[in-house]
């Protein structure tokens, strides 16, 4: 099978400009790429995509481990639908997507993949680490960094909606439930954590234990959106217009 792996990416360094030595250079994406290559792919075929801002400068070796797409426009949604589009362009059976400055468990893609054979789209819950690699919770929202899902899938459903700007996966996400889509979601079986999410979860997906470890590694980024909502006040309020827009759109918040 075709695999079409989408990373959009602003090409940002660590905090600090560090060197993480699991990962080599400094670039958040550099540890997206490694761990992309080092997943047990069995006889699947990937290709990566990274889509980006236009007229960014991409460093050469990036060019080495990915295909690089420019989107028309700034914005990580429009880097989303370019590098989905050149994925299902060159023929991707499957799309994942991976924010980042997000990683995957060696297992992750392989446990999906064969999800597909009973299910179109499939999530996954993550464990929150800091910038410095420490763990700081769980969450079991379904992020895109946990997405795998049939090509048909995301043809059918549409791209990112350009227009929202703070909660673009939670409207996408509304309208993959409209498509009457088959969708599971994968979190470890042992019961340490307190899910924080799934209740709202399993009113969509069909809840699938995966072991003992998540299988994706969130990072809580302090110059991400989510952390720009919670300090900027504007930023608060243009969340908060936006999700209950969402809620009145499809009746409920449809993660």
């Amino acid at each position: 099978m075709k695999i079409g792996v989408v990373i959009p990416s602003r090409l940002l360094t660590r905090p600090g400009g560090r060197h993480l030595a699991e990962f080599g250079p400094e670039l958040w994406l550099d540890g997206a790429l490694a761990t992309v290559a080092n997943q047990d792919w069995a006889f699947h075929h990937p290709k990566t995509f990274v889509g980006v801002d236009p007229e960014t400068l991409v460093p050469h070796h990036v060019h080495n481990h990915a295909a690089v797409v420019w989107a028309k426009t700034p914005g990580q949604s429009a880097a989303v639908n370019v590098a989905a589009a050149a994925a299902l362009g060159w023929g991707a059976e499957a799309l994942l997507f991976l924010e980042d400055d997000d990683r995957w468990l060696r297992e992750k893609a392989l446990i999906q993949l064969r999800l597909l054979k009973d299910f179109d789209f499939v999530s996954s819950s993550q464990s929150l680490a800091d910038e410095g690699g420490f763990v700081v919770g769980r969450s079991d929202y379904p992020i895109p960094s946990g997405w795998c899902m049939k090509g048909l899938v995301w043809e059918r459903v549409g791209g990112f909606d350009e227009k929202v700007k703070w909660h673009v996966d939670t409207e996408w996400l509304g309208r993959l439930n409209q498509a009457k889509f088959r969708r599971a979601h994968l979190t470890p079986s042992d019961k340490r954590y307190l899910p924080n999410k799934l209740g709202q979860v399993v009113r969509f997906s069909e809840v699938v234990p995966c072991g003992g470890e998540f299988l994706v590694d969130r990072t809580v980024n302090s110059r991400g959106g989510m952390a720009k909502i919670f300090s900027d006040e504007v930023a608060r309020s243009e969340s908060d217009a936006e999700e209950l827009e969402t809620r009145k759109k499809f009746g409920c918040d449809p993660w």
